[in-house]
């Protein structure tokens, strides 16, 4: 059925009472109820999107300088273990060492616990990382977080994975990356990658794209 969409605006009429239990007062409810649950919405994206920012700033920054690209999928995943996922080591270690004896954590403590957390519940199930196997697209990534990495929307220019430490074996392309310099998509992650069955099912959700968003097909190869 057609007609206008129905906002708190058309739905009032001017200078005139809603009484609590009328059809009016039940459409009010809705459209607030829908607003809230938008304004919910494209507040968990932009966190999303800020959350992902963060972490592909971080792994271009704990990748060495001289290093190009890495090898293959099982450097990949140590570059994870042991880079990422260990970078507030060091932190929480001098919590730990001045909190005094018998003391509860404060509050930035419980903050960084709270994220390694995540991260590895997160690196267990599925976790987005940018394509570090490609050269190309580490050449690109790098010189995007040089210059600051501050439009979201050129995410859909890269290319990104999704690996899980409980199939160390395996990868789902989730992004094949709009970039010219990253075609042919199906024969770099053939050459680069040393593992091969896809993970799961595709899911370009996990990338913002935005206006750019490009269709990810799936990649495999398999080990000598």
């Amino acid at each position: 059925m057609g007609g206008k969409k129905l906002t708190a605006k058309t739905i009032r009429r001017k200078n005139a009472a809603t009484h609590p239990d009328s059809r009016r007062a039940a459409q009010l409810q809705r459209v607030a109820h829908r607003q809230e649950k938008l304004s919910s919405q494209r507040s968990d994206r932009k966190k999303d999107v800020a959350s992902k920012l963060e972490r592909l700033r971080v792994m271009i920054a704990l990748l060495p300088s001289k290093t190009t690209h890495l090898e293959d999928l099982s450097s990949l995943h140590a570059h994870v273990r042991t880079k990422y996922l260990s970078r507030h080591s060091t932190d929480l270690q001098a919590f730990k060492s001045q909190r005094r004896q018998g003391r509860p954590p404060d509050m930035r403590e419980v903050r960084l616990q709270d994220a390694v957390k995540r991260d590895e519940e997160e690196y267990r199930t599925g976790l987005v990382v940018p394509d570090l196997l490609d050269r190309n697209n580490v050449a690109l990534l790098r010189k995007w977080v040089e210059d600051g990495a501050k439009n979201q929307h050129q995410l859909g220019l890269f290319r990104f994975r999704k690996i899980s430490a409980l199939y160390p074996d395996q990868f789902t392309l989730v992004q094949a990356g709009l970039h010219k310099d990253l075609a042919p998509t199906i024969e770099a992650i053939g050459e680069a990658s040393g593992s091969g069955h896809v993970l799961g099912d595709d899911d370009s959700s996990d990338v913002e794209e935005d206006d750019q968003r490009a269709d990810a097909p799936q990649a495999m190869s398999t080990d000598a």
